[in-house]
C-alpha cells in the first residue's frame, strides 16, 4: 500500500482510537479547560471534504463553545501515527488548521478577523453578542466598535455594512435608484467609511481606480466576485493571506476530471502542454515549514514515495501528490479532483505541490513588451539588486512581485530590521535599496509611501504581540498600512 493511501487511515484510525493517544490541553480559544464561543464563531474556509478527512471527528464530536478542549481533535495541533500514544503540538500544523478548518479544529479566535480584543469599555455586554446580532443591521455598527471579535469585524476598524452581503453586488454603489440605501447600509462595500474613523483601510478617503498594473488578469479569475478578499482589498488590490483560500477556487478551476483506479490524475495546473511541470509551478516557498509539507516521514501531510513526488520542473505532473488535490484513496477506486484541497495545498504548500502559478504573488501576467526575455529569468536574477526593479516591471510573476505594482526592494530583505528606515546612517542606502519597505514608492507605481505612517488600526498593540510585524502572510505594505508605528516602519 502507498503511503498516500496509509496517510488517510492513520488519520481515521487515530479519530477512532484516542482512548490510546493522550491529548494535549491547548489553551487556544478555551478558558478553565473548556472551549470559548470564539473558539467556533466562524466559518471553515475549506470545504468540509477536506475539513472532515484532514481532521476527523472523534467519539467527542466537534467543538463547541463549553465542550472540553481536551477533546480538540489531535490531528489539528499535532502530527498521527498508527502507533501514536502521546502528542507533541506542532506549530505547522496548528496554523495548517488555523488557515484551512480554524471551526472544526475550534481555533477561530486565532483567525485574524477574530484575533483582537474588544472594547475597554464597551457600550453592550460582549458576552451577550448573539450570531443573530452580528447580522442584524440595527446591531453591526454597534458591535464593531465595541465588540469586533464576536463577528469577525477586526480588520473593519469599527466601519461595517450595516446589510449584510453588501458585496454581492458591489453595482448598486453606482446605481443611482440605490444611493441613499447604499449610503446608509453599505458604506464600508462602497467606500463611505468615515475619515476619522478607526478603519484601517483608506476606502473614502481618496481617489478610487485601478492600483495594481494586472487588475485584467485579476478579474479574469474572479476576484471581484470572491469572498476570499474584503472589500477594501478589492479596493485597494491588497493581498490578505489567512482568508485567501475562497480566491483560490476561482485561481484553481480545472473541471472535474476522474483517476480509474490505480492511476493518478493529471492536474493541469503550472504545467506545458506536455504535463511538464514549468518553472512557474516550484519559484515559490511553501507557506509552512517541512514539519507539515515536507516529504519522507510519517508526521508530514503531503507524503512522497517513489510515485508520487515533490514538484520540480520539468518533472511529469501526473506523479503530483495526490492530497494536492485529493483526498481519495487511489488503491481503492476512481478519483475525482476536490478544490477544496486544492485550495489548502496552494495556502499552505504550494512549491512541494507544484502550485506556485496560483498564488496571489505569481499569479499575474508579464508585461505584453517585457524589456527582457521572461523565459530566461532565473531565481539568482530575482535577488540580483541590479535586476530587481526591471523585473518587478517586466516579469513580475517570475519573482513573486505580483502584487508590488512594480516597485520592489532592490536588496533582498530589508524587512527584516525595518528600523534601518528611521536611522540617519542609513537614510541614503533606505532610498536606494529599500524603498518598499520603507515607503519611498512613488506614487505612480505603488501605493506606499503616498500618505503618513503611524497606527491606523485600533488593535495593533494586540497584533503586534500576536506575531504581526514577523509574520509573512502580511506584506510590507499591510504592515506599514496598518500598525506603521507599532512594527517600526514610520520614519
Amino acid at each position: 500500500m502507498c503511503l498516500q493511501s496509509s496517510l488517510l487511515i492513520v488519520f481515521l484510525l487515530a479519530s477512532s482510537t484516542n482512548a490510546a493517544v493522550t491529548p494535549n490541553d491547548l489553551p487556544d480559544c478555551a478558558e478553565d479547560g473548556k472551549f470559548l464561543e470564539t473558539a467556533v464563531n466562524c466559518e471553515n474556509e475549506v470545504a468540509a471534504s477536506f475539513c472532515d478527512a484532514t481532521f476527523p471527528p472523534g467519539m467527542s464530536g466537534l467543538p463547541a463553545k463549553g465542550l472540553l478542549a481536551l477533546d480538540r481533535i489531535p490531528q489539528c495541533y499535532a502530527a498521527i501515527t498508527a502507533t501514536s500514544t502521546t502528542l507533541t503540538n506542532d506549530p505547522a500544523f496548528i496554523e495548517a488548521a488555523t488557515m484551512t478548518c480554524a471551526k472544526q479544529c475550534g481555533f477561530c479566535c486565532k483567525t485574524p478577523k477574530y484575533n483582537c480584543k474588544n472594547s475597554d469599555e464597551p457600550a453592550i455586554n460582549c458576552e451577550k453578542v448573539t450570531q443573530d446580532m452580528c447580522k442584524d443591521s440595527k446591531w453591526r455598527d454597534t458591535i464593531a466598535v465595541n465588540c469586533p471579535n464576536k463577528c469577525g469585524f477586526c480588520l473593519d476598524g469599527g466601519c461595517v455594512d450595516a446589510a449584510v452581503d453588501c458585496d454581492k453586488d458591489p453595482l448598486i454603489c453606482k446605481k443611482t435608484a440605490m444611493a441613499t440605501f447604499a449610503k446608509a447600509n453599505c458604506k464600508r462595500t462602497c467606500g463611505f467609511c468615515a475619515t476619522n474613523s478607526t478603519t484601517g483601510g483608506t476606502v473614502g478617503t481618496g481617489t478610487c481606480g485601478d492600483s495594481h498594473p494586472n487588475c485584467g488578469n485579476w478579474v479574469h479569475n474572479g476576484f471581484c466576485q470572491s469572498t476570499g478578499y474584503t472589500d477594501d482589498q478589492k479596493r485597494q488590490r491588497e493581498e490578505y493571506h489567512q482568508t485567501m483560500l475562497s480566491y483560490l477556487i476561482f485561481l484553481s478551476m480545472v473541471g472535474s476530471a476522474t483517476a480509474t483506479a490505480g492511476t493518478a490524475l493529471l492536474v493541469p495546473n503550472c504545467t506545458d502542454d506536455s504535463g511538464k511541470y514549468t518553472a512557474t509551478a516550484v519559484n515559490c516557498e511553501d507557506a509552512l515549514p517541512a514539519t507539515y509539507c515536507g516529504t519522507g516521514a510519517a508526521k508530514h501531510f503531503y507524503l512522497a514515495d517513489t510515485t508520487y513526488l515533490p514538484a520540480a520542473k520539468g518533472g511529469d505532473a501526473k506523479t503530483r501528490i495526490i492530497q494536492c488535490y485529493s483526498g481519495a484513496d487511489i488503491t481503492a477506486g476512481d478519483i475525482t479532483i476536490d478544490q477544496a484541497y486544492v485550495s489548502a495545498a496552494v495556502a499552505t504548500c504550494a512549491k512541494t505541490c507544484g502550485y506556485c502559478c496560483l498564488t496571489p504573488k505569481y499569479n499575474c501576467k508579464n508585461a505584453d513588451e517585457p524589456a527582457l526575455n521572461c523565459e530566461t529569468v532565473t531565481q539568482a536574477m530575482c535577488l540580483d539588486s541590479k535586476w530587481r526593479d526591471t523585473l518587478a516591471v517586466s516579469c513580475p510573476n517570475k519573482c513573486g512581485f505580483c502584487l508590488d505594482g512594480g516597485c520592489v526592494d532592490a536588496a533582498v530583505d530589508c524587512d527584516k530590521d525595518p528600523t534601518i528606515c528611521k536611522k540617519a546612517a542609513m537614510s541614503t542606502f533606505a532610498k536606494a535599496n529599500c524603498k518598499r519597505t520603507c515607503g519611498f514608492c512613488t506614487n505612480t507605481t505603488s501605493t506606499t509611501g503616498s500618505g503618513t505612517c503611524g497606527d491606523t488600526h485600533p488593535n495593533c498593540a494586540n497584533w503586534v504581540h500576536n506575531g504581526f510585524c514577523q509574520s509573512n502572510g502580511y506584506t510590507v505594505d499591510q504592515k506599514r498600512q496598518y500598525c506603521g508605528k507599532s512594527c517600526g516602519y514610520c520614519t
